[in-house]
């Protein structure tokens, strides 16, 4: 599958467009191909609060049709998943939503990171970071607790991307990245480790991405501000 850039809208607005003073950071629209055809949109919206947080939201729609005789009538796949990330001013993940549906079936989870202080031990800085989140599902309500790792950060799609751009790379060079999802009806703490592969014909950032929660090898195009060109 090939997901490539459909319509590519950058805004950044000068003024204030709301009275916390948040500002439309990004806007962009993608459509994916599947043997030719479209079947995949991405929907990406970025905006920058007033206290120089962000939030990031990204929707995927997919939709697959097959016919497996030529009698029979064809089947349709469909899967709607959207992931909305509230990062503080340093990037790190500060709460998060998720919402997935898969044939007709509707997961949803909501969730946060907290932090609690103690004594420092083996020369940390005392201070535990979990992830408490809740999922729905069926009529069900489930709570998670997930320790982060000490040395972890916690980031969002978006926020990896600029992470990537930054770094000083060769090829062969890698990256690794901690993120939080929902996969397989459960929130996960996902790693991810990123191989630059190089440069494009237009000078773009090109990773390979596996992450220990699905190993499927996922190229990414990167601008060198860290925005999505496409995967």
């Amino acid at each position: 599958m090939r997901i490539a850039p459909l319509l590519l809208a950058f805004v950044l607005c000068p003024l204030l467009w709301s009275q916390e003073g948040n500002q439309l950071e990004a806007d962009r629209w993608f459509v994916g191909e599947l043997n030719g055809q479209p079947a995949v949109s991405l929907h990406e919206v970025c905006t920058r609060k007033g206290d120089g947080g962000r939030t990031s939201a990204v929707s995927m729609a997919m939709v697959i049709k097959r016919t497996l005789g030529k009698s029979d009538p064809a089947s349709r796949f469909e899967v709607r998943d959207t992931q909305v990330f509230e990062e503080d001013a340093s990037g790190d993940i500060v709460s998060f939503k998720f919402d997935h549906e898969e044939g007709g079936t509707r997961t949803s989870a909501t969730g946060r990171v907290t932090r609690t202080s103690s004594a420092p031990v083996d020369g940390g800085d005392g201070v535990t970071r979990e992830v408490v989140a809740t999922v729905y599902r069926l009529g069900r309500k489930t709570e998670v607790r997930l320790p982060i790792p000490a040395g972890a950060v916690l980031v969002g799609d978006r926020r990896s991307q600029e992470m990537l751009a930054k770094i000083e790379r060769a090829v062969g060079e890698q990256a690794r990245f901690t993120s939080v999802g929902l996969l397989n009806n459960r929130v996960i703490l996902i790693v991810s480790t990123a191989t630059f592969a190089g440069h494009d014909e237009r000078g773009q950032l090109l990773y390979d991405v596996v992450s220990d929660a699905m190993p499927i090898p996922m190229r990414l195009r990167l601008t060198p501000k860290g925005e999505l060109a496409g995967m």
